[in-house]
């Protein structure tokens, strides 16, 4: 058998061997290729691409601080942190309709189109398009579909509104002090941010792990004041009634412990509240008692008549003769308010007589002079705890003319300010010890310090023996002399009055019917424990009123009464019980930092009627205390914890649907002081529940029904 071996036909889909080959080195090199470039993606290149695909769904996020709070010498917190306003921000890589987006935040905020488009074409993944939006405005841009991020912003808020605006100053939107005390413990108050990565789910909505990176925020530190508010308050309202009264420009005044140089109260009229700086110009925002220079008048008599008594010797009751009220010194008349003939030293300080006051002056060495001046720290800042302090203004002695020294002596031709003539009389107060100023308390930094402020004597400027002979000085003043309308019943004051005409920048004189009219006084005369400046600007009363006497010492008399009211204590340092005139109007009394048991009793033994919210200590009382209300009159109590300085976090409750009651109880028990509005039911709240909130802070409870 013979076997026969054949090729088999070609098809037509067999390749030729060189093609094959072809194909299958170029499958090789794909593979190789696509090998190649998943192990430069996935080894080389992880890193860079796995935190390329993180920051799609990982951000960093700023933790503001909340910035420290400023309280009064009680406690009271006179600023308060609030998170009611919000923040929305977008991605703009997911904004399709950009125009429209644009548009509708035009519509709901305000704003130009044109601006927020700008917006939206930044290259970044986190873009702010609008700040300080109130709840209503981001749930009408939730209506209109756009899923913004939204993130709540603490702001600054003054629960006192205007009362010691000036003094606390203000905060711009970031919230960094931009005047007052605000801006001159900046650093103090401000805190310190922290940040945290949270990660995104599919919706938006930002996820936070504590494995993720962040750094822990520290709130501000906290600034305890030498202020009273009950005290402020009274001055404020007393101040502001003295200007409608007599029709004065503008006014100052100040209230000051002579012992320590604790500031208890410092105001300018008009006022200015914090709470809305663009309302007012800048001018309003000035403590003009402290930065605006005038010519005290007859209130600096002070000066000469201490260089009369330490450096010359001359007796109380030494004569002078007055000229009927005119002296001619180089050609120019000086006048005093009255004709007076022969006075005593000590009643040309009490009448305020110029004529007097230069002749008796009239052989003093300028140099003395002009050291005694310095001495009592008129020529230097003082250096009070704010900014833009002026230091005052006197030609040097080899400037004086034939006129400087004569004029100086009865306070013109030398520029000074309020507060230096308010701590010059402190001195006279306290026995002759010029004290350094101050505002702070107490400061308590965010890393747990304490530190405490104490008096600080400057200097001394005078003997103990010269300062009581001007305090007999003084309490004549006031009793035969043109201080008269300061007297109160049964509480020795002692003062002097200033009237000085307002200099006329356009020709160099003084204008003849505008004047600057002060009152610079102490109570109990025999045991000084508040020093009262007062100045008006160019009062025009009902009847021509415009001296010192006649506008400044009214209000003085009103301010020291109702301090009286607030502190029966202070009778007791006369030897009175102050109760004479008690029968029908009743002083509200300063009820903060006493527990309801004691404030109760007092209330009650008073012919008040008191009713309470909360627990703890009382931190806040309506009416105002110093106000005059009468027998039967309801006050209302607010208390709160006891620490209020005390640092420590805790969660916002819910309160709405509450009682007033049962939320003001529940808000206390976290350890919150409540601030409330209206009556009924709870409708709202501020901060609200679930929000971090600070042990000792405010929350704001609305009710109704």
């Amino acid at each position: 058998m013979v076997i026969k071996y054949c090729n088999r036909p070609k098809s037509e889909t067999d390749l030729p061997k060189g093609r094959l080959t072809f194909i299958v080195v170029s499958v090789m090199i794909a593979c190789s290729c696509l090998f190649g470039r998943l192990f430069y993606l996935q080894v080389i290149m992880k890193k860079e691409y796995s935190e390329r695909a993180a920051s799609q769904y990982r951000e960093k996020v700023t933790i503001e601080p909340y910035r420290g709070t400023i309280y009064d010498r009680n406690g009271r917190p006179l600023t308060d942190n609030v998170n009611d306003y919000f923040s929305v921000s977008i991605n703009p890589y997911n904004v399709t309709k950009p125009k429209q987006l644009a548009t509708d935040l035009s519509k709901v905020i305000g704003g130009s189109v044109e601006g927020y488009l700008k917006k939206l074409k930044r290259s970044s993944q986190n873009v702010v398009l609008a700040r300080r939006l109130n709840d209503n405005q981001v749930q009408a841009l939730n209506k209109l579909g756009w899923n913004l991020d939204v993130n709540q912003e603490i702001h600054r808020r003054y629960p006192h509104g205007k009362v010691a605006g000036q003094l606390i100053g203000f905060t711009d939107i970031d919230n960094n002090g931009i005047s007052g005390l605000e801006l001159a413990y900046n650093e103090l108050l401000m805190g310190e941010p922290g940040w945290m990565v949270v990660q995104r789910d599919v919706q938006g909505n930002q996820h936070f792990d504590e494995s993720f990176p962040h750094k822990p925020h520290h709130d501000g530190g906290n600034l305890i004041l030498t202020l009273d508010m009950s005290i402020q308050l009274i001055l404020e309202e007393e101040l502001s009634k003295g200007l409608n009264l007599y029709n004065g420009k503008s006014g100052t005044g100040i209230i000051v412990d002579p012992w320590t140089g604790e500031i208890i109260a410092l105001a300018s009229q008009p006022g200015f509240d914090p709470n809305n700086p663009g309302d007012y110009t800048q001018s309003r925002e000035k403590n003009t008692l402290i930065t605006d220079l005038y010519e005290p008048g007859s209130t600096f008599k002070l000066i000469a008549a201490t260089l009369l008594l330490e450096d010359y010797n001359v007796s109380p009751d030494k004569m002078v003769d007055c000229g009927n009220g005119h002296i001619t010194i180089h050609g120019k008349t000086i006048h005093d308010s009255h004709g007076f003939g022969w006075l005593t030293f000590q009643d040309v300080v009490a009448k305020s007589s110029n004529v007097g006051m230069i002749k008796l002056t009239s052989g003093v060495d300028h140099k003395l002079l002009y050291d005694k001046i310095k001495k009592y720290g008129f020529l230097e800042e003082s250096g009070i705890e704010l900014s833009g302090e002026a230091g005052g203004s006197l030609p040097e002695i080899k400037d004086w003319s034939g006129l400087t020294r004569p004029n100086v002596v009865i306070g013109h031709g030398i520029s000074v300010t309020g507060l230096q003539m308010c701590m010059a009389y402190c001195a006279v107060a306290n026995g002759g010890l010029l004290m350094k100023p101050t505002l702070i308390k107490e400061m308590r930094y965010k890393d747990g310090r304490i530190v405490k402020n104490s008096a600080q004597k400057v200097r001394k400027v005078m003997s103990a023996e010269t300062a009581k002979t001007l305090q007999t000085f003084l309490r004549r003043a006031v009793t035969n002399g043109t201080g008269k309308r300061a007297s109160i019943e049964d509480m020795p004051t002692s003062g002097k009055t200033g009237t000085a005409q307002i200099v006329n920048l356009k020709t160099g004189g003084y204008y003849s019917n505008r004047f600057i009219s002060s009152f610079c006084a102490y109570f109990p005369s025999d045991f000084p424990r508040y020093i009262v400046m007062i100045i008006v600007n160019n009062p025009v009363g009902p009847n021509g009123e415009h001296t010192g006497g006649s506008v400044c010492a009214p209000v003085f008399r009103n301010i020291t009464e109702r301090i009286l009211g607030l502190k029966p204590e202070l009778w007791a340092l006369n030897g009175s019980d102050g109760n004479e005139d008690k029968e029908s109007h009743i002083v509200v009394p300063d009820l903060c930092s006493k527990n309801f048991k004691d404030a109760s009793g007092m209330l009650k033994q008073l012919g008040l009627k008191v009713t309470g919210h909360g627990n703890g200590i009382i931190y806040d009382q309506i009416p105002e205390p110093g106000t005059i209300v009468s027998k039967g009159d309801l006050i209302e109590l607010t208390l709160g914890p006891e620490e209020r300085f005390k640092g420590g976090y805790g969660l916002m409750p819910v309160l709405t649907g509450l009682s007033l009651r049962d939320a003001v109880r529940k808000a206390t028990e976290s350890g919150l002081m409540v601030r409330i509005e209206g009556s009924g039911k709870v409708i709202k709240q501020s901060p609200r529940s679930g929000s971090k909130v600070t042990v000792g802070g405010i929350c704001t409870i609305t009710a109704a029904g």
